[in-house]
């Protein structure tokens, strides 16, 4: 069912919208995580209980996420490969975050939102940008 949902998806040629997906992602994540991280008092008391090292991996992200973009629009393989090793690091990423509130870390309910969309996103873009660049090789 999922491998017939991916070529469902790579037949309407789901990549270049993903692609601009990543990139306007990519930026949106920077600019965020650069507020909390390096804006004014006012920005880091807006975030609340924020996770500082999910912030230092979503502002670093951000950056992949553009260079990704770049790959997945050129159809290169390490653009999916990239795109893959975004989804997994986002997913290990996570399961620390769990594991700092399990452990009564101070957290923001909408962390939790954020992490749950990134993960399907990244690895809805791995497995689309494995069926449409990996597959065609």
């Amino acid at each position: 069912m999922f491998t017939a949902c991916l070529t469902y998806c790579r037949g309407l040629k789901l990549l270049p919208a993903l692609t601009a997906v990543a990139l306007i992602f990519g930026a949106a994540s920077v600019f965020s995580g650069g507020q909390v991280l390096f804006g004014p008092e006012k920005m880091r008391l807006a975030a609340g209980n924020y996770v500082p090292a999910v912030v230092w991996f979503n502002f670093f992200a951000g950056f992949a996420y553009m260079v990704a973009a770049i790959g997945l629009f050129r159809h290169a393989e390490w653009g999916a490969h990239l795109a893959l090793a975004i989804a997994v690091a986002t997913v290990m990423t996570f399961a620390a975050l769990a594991v700092y509130i399990f452990t009564g870390g101070a957290f923001e309910a909408r962390t939790i939102g954020a992490m749950t969309l990134r993960t399907g996103l990244w690895g809805v873009i791995a497995c689309v940008a494995r069926q449409g660049i990996l597959r065609k090789k």
